[in-house]
């Protein structure tokens, strides 16, 4: 998933899914879930990557985004605000 979602082409076809309502309720909960409990997921390097980065923004776009979701998040960015909101690429998260 993290190599998927560093690359430029990966990156904007997951991008318009989710921009787009491409996905099912039930595969946007799958993704989520993916990206946000799946230790194999370096979410920091996802929020500092170039590509990363945008699929993190059109996640905390999403229409209706279920509180558990939005808890996840916050939970992934406590004590890092400082260091991504003075990245070139984080700071777009914030």
């Amino acid at each position: 998933m993290l190599i998927c979602c560093t690359d430029q082409k990966c990156s904007r076809f997951i991008q318009d899914r989710l921009k787009s309502n491409g996905l099912s309720l039930q595969e946007r909960c799958e993704f989520l879930e993916n990206m946000l409990c799946d230790p194999r997921v370096d979410f920091h390097h996802l929020v500092l990557d170039s590509f990363g980065n945008y699929i993190i923004q059109r996640i905390l776009l999403l229409p209706q985004l279920e509180s558990r979701y939005k808890d996840m998040l916050y939970e992934k960015v406590r004590g890092k605000v400082l260091l991504y909101s003075t990245h070139k690429h984080g700071c777009r998260v914030m």
